[in-house]
């Protein structure tokens, strides 16, 4: 079975995601027809099929079902965050400079709280850095791994720019104990 380079996983993945997005009610019939035509081309052709990779049907099947489930999901996902924070009030307890309350070396580089009234891995509220922009929309989320206090958690990422988004994972990165991954709203 022929290996799928990086390019070409990307192709399929963009496909897809476009046409689950844009036309979920065909996304499954456009799979079909995508599948029958790169077939028809043969494991050896090594071209494309209407301008489209040729990716050996293996993986295919398995990046449609992933991803088509994983978009499905995230307009749910991120809706239900948002109905979080709107129904939320915002606390900000450790504003833009201010030093940890045990580590005192580290500054917080953007105002720091959470939300009032819900409650996250460490019992407290779920938490969430605030940008500048005046738009303040969930942009995005960091999950994190804290190797001291043994846990994970996520936090929200409100009305952040590129730089900042930049900043809040380089804090969370900072120190080999504590590791964040961001996660992007697309």
């Amino acid at each position: 079975m022929a290996e799928m380079d990086g390019h070409r996983l990307k192709a399929v993945l963009m496909c897809v995601a476009w046409f689950a997005r844009e036309r979920p009610a065909r996304a499954g019939r456009w799979f079909r027809r995508y599948r029958k035509k790169v077939r028809a081309y043969g494991t050896n052709a090594g071209g494309t099929a209407e301008g489209l990779p040729f990716v050996p049907m293996f993986w295919e099947e398995r990046l449609f079902c992933l991803s088509l489930e994983g978009i499905m999901y995230e307009k749910e996902f991120w809706a239900a965050l948002d109905k979080l924070v709107e129904s939320s009030a915002i606390i900000i307890d450790r504003p833009k400079g201010s030093a940890h309350p045990r580590y005192t070396e580290y500054i917080y580089p953007l105002d720091y709280g959470y939300l009032d009234g819900t409650s996250s891995m460490d019992g407290e509220g779920i938490d969430l850095w605030r940008g500048s922009k005046a738009d303040q929309t969930l942009d995005a989320l960091l999950c994190t791994v804290d190797l001291v206090k043994r846990d994970s958690e996520i936090k929200l990422l409100l009305g952040c720019t590129e730089d900042e988004i930049q900043t809040v994972l380089a804090f969370h990165n900072q120190h080999e104990l504590m590791r964040g991954m961001l996660v992007r709203r697309t």
